[in-house]
């Protein structure tokens, strides 16, 4: 059996064969139980973006070796006197490597949550895992010390910040179910990738044991359409499916079991999912939400399905219930940050002009940040921008906002310097945000 240090060094081989020239630092994460086992990676640029593989060149040979060398540290006899099912590694590029480990139950475990317990996590940190406060109430109960943990920041946002400026606060609403929280989610990051000349954008997939598809389009203003095709949006379906399968697994337990779904989305609040549970038997490639015993002989030629195929569909599933459920976004369940999107639509809403095609906003509200700038965009590709006054109280209430998103944890995981709201004439709204770290002194 190699002895411990034999394997760290296969590790980080492994590692280093997948880590890319531009990475400063690449970490990876693993969970080890029994019949469960989940892995991540992503590195961090030397300019300190973050940045991860995407649907089409992830490195899953390399992953599961990786996964197959941190089970063979559980058996060694270090481990077995102190146990781990959590472990992550980082190696930088001038190649330094070294690995940490925790022992976390898999009942006080959490699917996107890694080298840490729920227990362990404050309430805001729960909501940002899209934690109900039952779920996670009852592991701080059971395996934490039994108090409430909250959390504070270095740079709170004051209940006065942003009084007299129009703000206003949000009003106590109940909290969100868990398959809420990953259904608004998936809006979130259908949004993200919505091009501006975009008015619709659809995302199917048919999600069975042993097999996945997932496809997406977005229509055009004149009508047409296009296909997802870019590493962006590589990286955005891959966290979809995962999102999705969370969401297949949660409607399952509800008595909604589905395995086609397609969601239609306009913006980040206005999304919609259909989704039929339909037998992997009975399925056909490109078809969706719809079962080859569904279809009329004429139907089934044309796509291409053999007849005898299509006769055993309609004998075996014919008469079966195929029950479908739609899924739309309720304003009630928004999350901080998308209530506080909606607040900065509606105040560049307020001032958009007749005559412009779109409405900018441009701030900086880090402490050494340099203020604000408003514009707008006509028609005839000319810019304009408001008047001091107006730009001053709208700019202002939008800076305080962007201050709010900063303390949300979120945004204290993944940190902003600079951000950029900008409000389309068909009242398309998105945010755009980038880091900048703060100069050395």
């Amino acid at each position: 059996m190699p002895d411990e240090q034999q394997i760290y060094d296969k590790i980080r081989d492994q590692v280093k064969s997948i880590m890319p020239d531009e990475a400063k630092e690449f970490i990876f994460r693993v969970k080890l139980y029994s019949g469960n086992t989940t892995y991540t990676n992503y590195w961090f640029r030397k300019d300190g973006r973050r940045d991860g593989f995407g649907l089409d060149d992830f490195p899953r040979g390399v992953s599961d070796k990786i996964t197959e060398l941190c089970a063979q540290l559980q058996t060694l006899p270090r481990f077995k006197r102190s146990p781990f099912t959590h472990c992550e590694g980082h190696l930088t590029d001038s190649g330094e490597f070294k690995m940490e480990f925790a022992n976390i139950p898999i009942e006080d475990n959490n699917e996107g949550l890694f080298m840490r317990r729920v227990s362990d996590l404050t309430w805001e940190e729960a909501k940002a895992h899209y934690i109900t406060r039952e779920v996670w109430e009852n592991h701080v109960a059971k395996f934490g010390d039994g108090l409430v943990k909250t959390q504070s920041t270095d740079h709170p946002v004051q209940d006065d910040a942003i009084d007299g400026t129009g703000a206003q606060d949000q009003v106590a609403q109940a909290e969100p179910t868990e398959d809420q929280q990953v259904f608004q989610e998936i809006g979130n990051l259908l949004a993200g990738i919505m091009p501006d000349e975009a008015v619709e954008i659809y995302l199917s997939g048919m999600f069975f044991p042993a097999a996945m598809t997932l496809d997406g389009h977005w229509v055009l203003k004149d009508g047409t359409e296009d296909w997802f095709g870019d590493d962006a949006a590589d990286e955005v379906l891959y966290k979809i499916a995962n999102l999705c399968q969370r969401l297949q697994a949660l409607s399952a337990a509800q008595g909604k079991p589905f395995t086609h779904f397609q969601i239609r989305l306009r913006d980040v609040t206005n999304f919609e999912m259909e989704s039929a549970n339909i037998p992997e038997e009975d399925s056909a490639p490109g078809l969706i939400l719809r079962g080859i015993s569904d279809l009329s002989l004429e139907e089934a030629e044309e796509g291409g399905i053999p007849r005898e195929k299509w006769e055993h569909c309609v004998t075996k599933f014919g008469r079966a219930e195929k029950r479908h459920f739609i899924r739309r976004n309720d304003e009630n369940l928004l999350t901080e940050d998308q209530k506080i999107f909606r607040e900065i639509g509606k105040r560049l809403w307020s001032i958009f002009p007749e005559d412009a095609n779109e409405i900018v906003f441009s701030g900086s509200p880090s402490p050494s940040g340099t203020g604000f700038e408003i514009y707008w965009v006509l028609d005839d590709g000319s810019t304009g921008r408001p008047d001091t006054d107006i730009a001053n109280q709208i700019g202002g209430q939008i800076q305080a906002f962007c201050k709010q998103l900063q303390a949300l944890p979120l945004y204290r995981q993944e940190p902003f310097t600079h951000c950029k709201a900008r409000m389309l004439d068909s009242g398309r709204f998105r945010m755009d945000f980038s880091y900048t770290p703060e100069p050395n002194v």
